[in-house]
C-alpha cells in the first residue's frame, strides 16, 4: 500500500504530464468557482484562456464565455469523421493557437463526435498528435444531468454518445467535487437524498419528499394561485416556471397563461418558404403545410404575445451581452418589425434590447426537406422543458408530468437540482 508521501509524488508527476482534465461534480459543489478562478489566474499572468460551454446559458456564467459551437465552428450535423468548419491562418485559428487553457462547461451534454471534431481541429492547428493538440483542456459537468439528445434514440444509444464511453475518455484525469457548498445545514439531508437520486440508487420509482406534492393538481393554478392576473406585474412572473418533459405540453401551458394575462394580444405570423430549387418541392410542401410545423428550437408560425409576457430566446443573438439561446426576457413593447424586451437578471439590472425578425432554418436533419422561417427568434417562457431549464434560476417552480412516461431519472435530477 502506497504511503501518502509516495501517492502525492505519483500524483504530482502525473499532473505534470497531463493536459486533459475533467471536473466532475453535482450542482452547487463549486464547478463554476473553479472555472472562474482558473480563468482569472491564467489571464492574470498575461496568457490567453478560452471559456466555452455546451449551452448559451452556461456560457454566460463564465468570464468571456462563448458556446463551443461558435468558438470551434462545430457542425450541427455530426458523425464519427466530422471536422470543424474553421480554417487555419484565420483570426479564429490564432485565438485557439495562442490559448494556454481551454475550459469547457456542461461537457456531458455534448456528443462525443463533437469532441472528436475539436480534437482533430486542435491537432491540425498545432501539428501535435497529443490529445487536443497538447492544449491544456478542462472539461466539466455532471453526467447525472442531461446527456446528448439523440432523436428517437434508445438508452444504450444515448449512453454510447457520451464522451465517457469513448476511448478518448482515458486521456482525461478526473477530479471530483463532492460537497454541496450551496446547501444550508438544514438542507443537507435533502442534498444527500438528491445525490441518491442522481446516482440511480432510488430505483425505477422516485419517492419525493412530502413538501414536493402540490395540493392543487392543475399546474397553472398551483403556480399562480397567489397571483391576480388583472394586476400582475412582470416582476411577479419572472421567478416562476412550469417545467414539462415535452415541448408540445409546454406550448399548451404557455398559451393558457397568456390568456389569463391582461392587455391586448398581438399575433406575429411568420413567412415560411421551402429551401429547394426543385419546382416539385414547391408544390409538394405548400406554405400552409410549412405553417403547421413547429420543429424543436423554432418559434411557432403564429407567435402570440402580450406586453409583460415572459419570453425566451431561441438563438444566440449577442452572447457578449448575455443574449443567448435560453435567455429569458420580459416583453416591454410590441412593434410591427421589432420587439422591445428587458433581460431578466439576478441583480434586477434590466436593460432593454431590440429583437428583430430573422430567417431561421430548423436544425433537425431527419426532416426530408429544409424550410426557412422568418420570425422573431423567441417563444413564450411561462413554461419550458426540464432540459431547457438547466442552468436557469427560479424562485418557484412546478413540474407537470401529466400523461408523460418520458420522465427519466436524469430529467428528475435536473428538475430537483
Amino acid at each position: 500500500m502506497l504511503s501518502i508521501k509516495c501517492y502525492m509524488r505519483y500524483m504530482s508527476i502525473k499532473l505534470i504530464c497531463q493536459s486533459a482534465f475533467f471536473l466532475d461534480g453535482p450542482a452547487g459543489t463549486g464547478k463554476t468557482f473553479v472555472y472562474s478562478t482558473l480563468l482569472h489566474a491564467v489571464r492574470g499572468k498575461g496568457d490567453q484562456a478560452i471559456a466555452v460551454a455546451s449551452t448559451g446559458i452556461a456560457a454566460t456564467l463564465l468570464s468571456g464565455g462563448r458556446t463551443a459551437h461558435s468558438i470551434f465552428k462545430i457542425p450541427l450535423t455530426l458523425n464519427a469523421t466530422s471536422t470543424c468548419n474553421l480554417k487555419p491562418n484565420t483570426s479564429e485559428a490564432k485565438i485557439l493557437l495562442d490559448a494556454k487553457v481551454i475550459v469547457w462547461d456542461e461537457a456531458p451534454m455534448t456528443h462525443v463526435h463533437a469532441f472528436l471534431a475539436v480534437d482533430r481541429l486542435l491537432k491540425d492547428l498545432t501539428k501535435c498528435d497529443e490529445p487536443f493538440g497538447g492544449k491544456i483542456i478542462l472539461l466539466g459537468g455532471d453526467f447525472r444531468q442531461v446527456l446528448p439528445v439523440i432523436l428517437r434514440g434508445s438508452r444504450s444509444l444515448t449512453v454510447s454518445s457520451c464522451i465517457k464511453k469513448h476511448r478518448l475518455w482515458y486521456d482525461f484525469f478526473v477530479m471530483k467535487l463532492t460537497e454541496n457548498m450551496r446547501a444550508f445545514d438544514s438542507e443537507k439531508e435533502f442534498a444527500s437524498w438528491l445525490l441518491h437520486v442522481g446516482e440511480g440508487e432510488s430505483g425505477e420509482k422516485i419517492q419525493l419528499p412530502p413538501f414536493c406534492y402540490p395540493e392543487i393538481q392543475d399546474p397553472v393554478q398551483q403556480l399562480f394561485s397567489d397571483i391576480d392576473f388583472k394586476t400582475v406585474t412582470p416582476e411577479e412572473l419572472k421567478g416562476r416556471a412550469i417545467l414539462t418533459v415535452t415541448n408540445d405540453l409546454s406550448m399548451q401551458i404557455n398559451n393558457r397563461v397568456l390568456e389569463c394575462m391582461p392587455g391586448n394580444e398581438v399575433i406575429y405570423e411568420s413567412i415560411d418558404n421551402i429551401v429547394s430549387n426543385d419546382p416539385q418541392d414547391q408544390l409538394s410542401y405548400t406554405e400552409e403545410f410549412l405553417n403547421s410545423l413547429t420543429p424543436t428550437g423554432m418559434p411557432p408560425h403564429k407567435l402570440r404575445l402580450k406586453p409583460g409576457a415572459i419570453i425566451m430566446l431561441l438563438r444566440n443573438l449577442a452572447p457578449s451581452k448575455g443574449l443567448c439561446n435560453g435567455t429569458r426576457l420580459i416583453v416591454i413593447q410590441l412593434q410591427k418589425n421589432v420587439i422591445v424586451a428587458k433581460k431578466i437578471s439576478a441583480d434586477n439590472n434590466y436593460e432593454s434590447y431590440l429583437i428583430p425578425r430573422i430567417p431561421l432554418i430548423p436544425s433537425d436533419s431527419n426532416m426530408p426537406f429544409q424550410f426557412k422561417r422568418k420570425q422573431f427568434p423567441i417563444r413564450l417562457a411561462f413554461s419550458m422543458t426540464i432540459n431547457k431549464a438547466q442552468g436557469q434560476t427560479f424562485d418557484k417552480i412546478c413540474l407537470d408530468l401529466s400523461n408523460q412516461f418520458l420522465a427519466m431519472v436524469s430529467c428528475m435530477w435536473v428538475f430537483l437540482e
